[in-house]
């Protein structure tokens, strides 16, 4: 069973949203665990409305990838200039998608296809969506945040 791990910076609009993603990978068939664990998944949601809470932001994704660097993430450019990243483990049974092409993100397992613009399902026997990975562009560079 894959595992997921969850922690909010922000609100309680951030912790409200928090907790309906969480319950998303549950009915998918997630196992949650704590987020200092090693899981297949993070999910960080924060927000950055001050350099304080980007830099906490930025903490948090660091420490999540020095539990599990394995964590998946696929990033996608549905438009130049337009980056989108999202979960690389498929909500249907936790396969990792296979490829990106023709404008779905594709599942090997069940043929579960995800738009690259959203996440949304498209196609096959996934439940719900690709939980969505914020990124940004520094210099050039895609940085998964």
């Amino acid at each position: 069973m894959p595992k997921a791990a969850f922690t909010t910076l922000g609100c309680k609009v951030n912790q409200y949203e928090t907790q309906k993603i969480l319950e998303s990978f549950e009915e998918a068939g997630f196992e949650v665990v704590p987020f200092d664990a090693v899981a297949d998944v993070y999910v960080v949601n924060t927000c950055s409305v001050t350099g304080q809470a980007e830099s906490k932001s930025r903490y948090t994704v660091r420490k999540a990838r020095r539990t599990n660097p394995d964590a998946k993430v696929v990033v996608t450019q549905p438009a130049r200039g337009q980056y989108k990243a999202f979960s690389a483990v498929c909500t249907h049974v936790g396969c990792i998608m296979s490829e990106v092409a023709n404008g779905t993100i594709d599942c090997p397992c069940h043929g579960g296809q995800f738009k690259v613009t959203n996440g949304a399902v498209v196609a096959g026997p996934p439940p719900s969506p690709l939980p969505a990975r914020q990124v940004k562009v520094v210099n050039g560079q895609v940085i998964l945040l």
